[in-house]
């Protein structure tokens, strides 16, 4: 232990600088965070008269991730004090074990990172009035995520790197290549629906990864062989990446959602006749081959959902079929649109730009296929909505936006939670403003989250909104000839019924459509 504080002591004498910059970050985002809370303008200096190309840098958006890039960079700093590579390790012939010294740089970053974002985390989460011992458990767990996230980064690169040159050469190659098997992994068959059939394989396969990856920094401090642990490192990223590209997500989604016949599913889809625009067409300037993607929707009636319950569109998958063309599959496609009782939907695709080009002026078929997760509304009760500020169990702290009165703003400890809120018009007192009246409407809309998230490990409030909408594919064309949607007017005083959404149950649908020209789907009516 003597050895380890000596060390230690060691370390913050001399990287006194850069302790002092990583608590004025951590100062900065205190200040940000307090300020920019409930506010649209984030920019730490706005309306100070700083000029407009400093605010992008002194943001809510840009400190934390300057923050955690320098914490990287003080982590590599911290164990190449001691290299571990190269002709230059003096403190082997010091009496040192190599578990002392990497418990030396783990001391150091728990004092001089870790400490002080705990505490600022308990003190944000208390000015934002939370009880911060009921989320202490749930504070302490992000803690050790952010630990090995930068354990495994920071002293991953340090002491596998000669300099910081070699540190920062690596660190851009990790990131290329990450992009580039990111970009690769996408293009895998039906891979979109990786997170909606995501199995114990892929915890196992994360926890043996991360076990490799601690394993090649311990062997590097313990016997300082850089290639054996560089390609343990390789390893542990192959462990991780290539069971994505082999896994058969098409069969597991048909394991997952068993395939019933549509008059017992739990929900109904009826195409729906969509009304010529009334303004003439524009013409794209290009053909639209040029297009890599084609985003259409089909607009569809919904029918057939029980009272208190919903439905979640997992993921879709459609088969075209055509006299002029061989039969196209566009494989699975992640969804995630809620369907509610009574409701009229869209349901989106993507084709090929050159595919749709040759396909939009005549008629198809098309098959489609549905993953779908029934839902049913549990612990419902009205909540009335407050002038400013008010409280709810389940959402924390909401109030009413100010620049969308469909939308509602809150912040909860640490997750966002599950929830659907339904909002009845008829029944509350809000009245447009004459001259906006046209853009509201006056049917029931619903909004929905139906897992807990949260996507900060420095932040412990999670801040999210609720977006009411009524749920219908409105072909209602504008000046320019492009669809509008109207939207909900929310007020004081209006009562919204919530609920817990508990899942039932997950199907898989089929469904026939013929006689469909695609053009007539397209966003924007471009012939």
């Amino acid at each position: 232990m003597r050895q380890i504080l000596h060390i230690f002591q060691k370390d913050v004498h001399r990287h006194r600088p850069e302790i002092f910059i990583s608590l004025s970050f951590l100062g900065l985002y205190i200040w940000i965070t307090l300020r920019s809370s409930g506010r649209f303008e984030t920019a730490l200096f706005s309306g100070v008269g700083v000029s407009s190309w400093l605010l992008p840098w002194f943001s809510a958006e840009s400190i934390p991730p300057l923050m955690v890039l320098f914490w990287i960079f003080l982590a590599v700093r911290l164990v190449q004090g001691e290299p571990l590579i190269g002709d230059r390790q003096w403190w082997v012939t010091k009496p040192y074990e190599w578990w002392e010294l990497l418990a030396a740089k783990e001391l150091f970053f728990a004092v001089f990172i870790s400490l002080p974002l705990f505490f600022a985390q308990l003190y944000l989460l208390h000015h934002a009035g939370f009880p911060v011992l009921s989320n202490l458990g749930a504070v302490l767990y992000t803690q050790l995520t952010l630990a090995w996230l930068l354990f495994v980064t920071g002293t991953g690169l340090g002491c596998l790197t000669k300099n910081l040159w070699q540190a920062a050469l690596a660190a851009v190659a990790a990131l290329v290549v990450g992009a580039v098997v990111a970009s690769l992994l996408q293009k895998i068959p039906n891979s979109s629906m990786s997170s909606s059939v995501g199995s114990v394989r892929d915890a196992a396969t994360g926890l043996i990864a991360s076990a490799l990856f601690v394993g090649a920094i311990g062997w590097q401090y313990a016997r300082r062989k850089k290639w054996n642990a560089r390609c343990l490192l390789l390893i542990g990223a192959a462990v991780y990446f290539v069971p994505s590209a082999l896994t058969p997500y098409a069969k597991l989604v048909e394991k997952k959602y068993p395939l019933v016949d549509s008059s017992v599913a739990p929900v109904q889809f009826t195409l729906v006749k969509i009304p010529q625009s009334k303004e003439p067409s524009k013409k794209l300037p290009y053909p639209m081959s040029y297009i890599p993607d084609v985003t259409f929707g089909v607009p569809l009636s919904v029918s057939g959902i029980a009272a208190g319950h919903l439905v979640r569109v997992d993921g879709t998958r459609v088969h075209i079929e055509s006299s002029s063309a061989p039969k196209l599959d566009l494989d699975w496609q992640s969804n995630g649109a809620a369907e509610w009782p009574n409701q009229q939907s869209g349901l989106m695709f993507s084709l090929r730009g050159n595919d749709f080009n040759n396909l939009k002026s005549q008629p198809v078929g098309l098959q489609i296929e549905l993953a779908l997760t029934e839902f049913e509304e549990t612990e419902a009760r009205d909540i009335t909505l407050g002038e400013d500020k008010f409280w709810d169990k389940n959402l924390g702290f909401c109030h009413l936006d100010e620049r969308n009165p469909s939308v509602m703003t809150c912040i909860q400890a640490l997750t966002a939670p599950r929830f659907t809120a339904t909002f009845d018009p008829t029944t509350s007192q809000c009245e447009a403003p004459e001259d906006e009246k046209s853009f509201f409407d006056n049917r029931i809309s619903h909004a929905g989250r139906f897992s807990s998230s949260s996507i900060s490990l420095l932040s412990p409030v999670e801040n999210y909104q609720i977006f009411f909408a009524a749920g219908d594919w409105w072909w209602d064309f504008g000046k320019y000839g492009l669809p509008l949607r109207k939207r909900i007017f929310l007020c004081p005083g209006a009562k919204v019924r919530l609920a817990v959404p508990q899942a039932k149950g997950q199907v898989r649908i089929k469904m026939q459509l013929d006689g469909v020209r695609l053009g007539d789907f397209l966003n924007g009516r471009f012939p």
